[in-house]
């Protein structure tokens, strides 16, 4: 059974689950975490993208084997309508809620913040910020 966090919550994984399987399926299915899209499924458009250790990655072709134990995984939180990023990539900690009117534009605004974000952490990473 391998374990990490998933949002400073443990989540313990049952060894017949497959190591093959997307970590945004996880995230969705089992955990409920709806703010982590499917989007391209192809690590193309950033809709699925979650922080591991801090890194963006992309949570569609990330399968569960991949994960070190004990990793810390931040997901976007999806409250009723709107999207609340509480992540705390490199950069200092950001909240910010978006008001979407269809599943398609928080999808598109999940890879919105989540590229922002990035830009951010690289951006002080090379002393811009």
């Amino acid at each position: 059974m391998a374990t990490f966090f998933v949002n400073k919550e443990r989540v313990d994984i049952a060894a017949g689950v497959p190591g093959d399987t997307p970590l945004l399926w996880l995230l969705r299915d089992n955990l409920n975490l709806t703010g982590t899209k499917y989007g391209c499924g192809m690590a193309l458009c950033g809709a699925c993208t979650v922080y591991l250790d801090g890194q963006p990655t992309r949570s569609c072709v990330t399968p569960l084997s991949a994960l070190k134990p004990g990793v810390e995984i931040c997901a976007p939180v999806c409250v009723a309508t709107a999207l609340l990023c509480t992540c705390q990539p490199p950069a200092p900690r950001s909240e910010i809620s978006l008001a979407p009117v269809s599943a398609g534009e928080l999808g598109w605004m999940a890879a919105v913040v989540t590229g922002a974000a990035m830009l951010r952490a690289d951006a002080a990473a090379d002393g811009a910020a």
